[in-house]
């Protein structure tokens, strides 16, 4: 890319903006400032991630209009002496949950300080998709062990993605 110039201190206008950094391109009958090339390369990346999260309408989440994926931070804290025995059953569950429709990431991670507190870092598609993998076979054939894993009920927190 060739170097166009740099912006100086003070008070900037668009018409001393072409001053400083003059066109290098035309597109549609006008030129473009490099901003004005940067503003629309960033439109359609974000355009071009929107379509790749295959966002199908939107949701609402506790009466908040969403746009955007799901994100899900599920922690659970394994019994003494269960801690193999969780981290083996979440383990299998990944790749399964992985092929999962409107999964878009499932993975495990292990606290570092608390090596007996597993935490799963979510994204889905869509309260739907979120919605049965809750619902489906693997999940709820991991929930029916819970009592005998997790020394307390999971911590599932559903985030919406702000910024």
């Amino acid at each position: 890319m060739e170097f166009i110039g740099y912006r100086q201190p003070g008070r900037m206008s668009r018409n001393s903006l072409e001053g400083i950094n003059p066109p290098r391109e035309k597109a549609g009958g006008r030129h473009l400032l490099v901003e004005d090339a940067i503003a629309s390369a960033n439109r359609a990346d974000a355009t071009e991630r929107r379509d790749d999260r295959g966002l199908q309408g939107q949701d609402r989440l506790g009466g908040v209009l969403l746009a955007h994926n799901i994100n899900v931070v599920a922690t659970l804290v394994a019994r003494p002496r269960q801690e193999a025995n969780l981290h083996a059953a979440l383990s299998a569950l990944v790749p399964v949950v992985r092929g999962e429709p409107g999964c878009i990431r499932y993975d495990l991670h292990r606290d570092l300080d608390a090596p007996e507190r597993f935490v799963m870092i979510e994204t889905w598609r869509d309260a739907s998709a979120l919605e049965t993998h809750a619902q489906g076979e693997a999940f709820t054939a991991l929930a029916a062990r819970f009592d005998t894993l997790l020394s307390t009920s999971p911590d599932i927190r559903r985030l919406a993605n702000l910024a």
